[in-house]
């Protein structure tokens, strides 16, 4: 949601280019989605969930870099297929480990918890990327960035933890 905020700015006030060049960054986007749907299942086969989430959420990182780092459309394109497959496949291999850890008696009321904690978090993202006016849309991208870094973080930290909890669900 913070994206379809801000890139449409950001292509407009940053690149100084036209609407064509948003919509190759959302077909470029969507591509990228596509290509996690096709791969990230063999990556969760081959490694596991709890491998491929930090692993896509740095394909995502650093597609935010390009687009804060390097201010050209074609480079905005190339980061839109790392956007989409960061995202997508984040998603993804998000699902598949809850899938495996969480017992199907309780998934609803913990999927819906986390429906809830992401509805809470895009609604503040927004929230402040509308109050952030001042600084454009690197500046909301900088503020994307910082919640990805703490997220990976957390994420990064979480993982000794499932690895403990359930290791026959998680292989090496």
């Amino acid at each position: 949601m913070a994206g379809n905020y801000l890139f449409p700015i950001y292509v407009s006030q940053t690149l100084h280019v036209g609407a064509l060049w948003f919509a190759a960054g959302e077909i470029t986007f969507a591509l990228g989605a596509i290509s996690a749907g096709a791969l990230i299942p063999r990556l969760i086969a081959q490694h596991s969930a709890a491998t491929t989430i930090p692993a896509t959420m740095g394909v995502f990182l650093a597609g935010l870099l390009l687009v804060l780092v390097v201010k050209v459309p074609l480079i905005y394109l190339a980061a839109g297929v790392l956007l989409g497959f960061g995202n997508a496949g984040c998603r993804v291999a998000r699902s598949a480990l809850m899938l495996n850890l969480i017992p199907n008696e309780v998934m609803g009321r913990v999927g819906g918890f986390y429906n809830v904690l992401d509805r809470i978090l895009r609604t503040l993202l927004v929230f402040a990327l509308g109050v952030i006016e001042f600084g454009g849309p690197p500046a909301g991208f900088v503020v994307l960035l910082a919640v990805l870094v703490v997220a990976l973080v957390g994420v990064m930290q979480s993982r000794t933890v499932l690895h403990s909890v359930a290791p026959a669900a998680l292989p090496a």
